[in-house]
């Protein structure tokens, strides 16, 4: 099938590469323009885009979709279908439609429960026992499409967790006052998805001062999750 693929971060390439290894033709892949990393602010490819290099595949970068020209561009490339996960922006509602079989979407939760940005995440915060996978349909309202295929998988409450800190009562002080330090000098070591990790820091920052360990613990599991944990199509 002719394809064409959006996405950015590291929990798209997996879809991407599945797609190339299942031998479809990938006509184009968006994603999002190059934007400065860590303290050296020097330009850096988003991961999608790494891959899709690699493999020989044409990149595009559109910074205005409404502006006619996204559109044109897909028209051109005459797609069968597009394949859309974490690519970031809001898709307008005629380049939804532009391709013959629609659009469809890799969401990292399973729907309805959680839409919109940082699904991983809330469900980490919330103490979910699973969370999954959606493949939808895209629609006009963001993750309201009718829902083709979804697929479960356990939390592991021990895979991502915090060891007690014993003897320091400042926990609820100092774990973000560290993170958000670390965020400011582009430490590695912080997974950052959006500027949501900030609004949560400081949510956290107030919540930690009187709760119980195990919910610091989800709390702060909920914040150092790696997003970018890989899913295919």
């Amino acid at each position: 099938m002719r394809i064409l693929f959006m996405g950015t971060p590291d929990f798209a390439v997996a879809s991407l590469r599945r797609l190339v290894e299942d031998g479809h033709e990938i006509c184009g892949v968006f994603t999002q323009p190059d934007k400065p990393k860590n303290r050296g602010h020097k330009l850096a490819f988003s991961p999608v885009k790494e891959y899709a290099l690699s493999q020989g595949l044409t990149v595009y970068q559109p910074t205005k979709l409404r502006d006619g020209t996204a559109l044109e561009l897909i028209r051109t490339l005459a797609p069968e279908l597009t394949v859309v996960a974490a690519y970031g922006r809001i898709l307008p509602e005629d380049i939804l439609a532009a391709p013959k079989l629609g659009s469809i979407n890799v969401h990292s939760s399973l729907l309805p429960k959680y839409r919109g940005a940082a699904p991983i995440n809330w469900a980490v915060l919330n103490g979910d026992a699973v969370t999954g996978v959606t493949i939808m349909y895209m629609a006009k309202e963001l993750d309201a499409g009718d829902i083709i295929s979804a697929a479960e998988t356990p939390i592991d409450p021990d895979a991502i967790t915090v060891a007690p800190m014993t003897g320091s009562p400042n926990i609820s002080v100092t774990f973000p006052f560290i993170c958000t330090v670390c965020f400011a000098a582009g430490a590695s070591t912080i997974c950052v998805d959006n500027i949501i990790f900030l609004l949560r820091t400081a949510y956290l920052t107030l919540v930690f001062l009187n709760t119980s360990f195990n919910k610091v613990n989800i709390l702060l599991r909920s914040v150092t999750t790696d997003t970018r944990r890989s899913t295919s199509i």
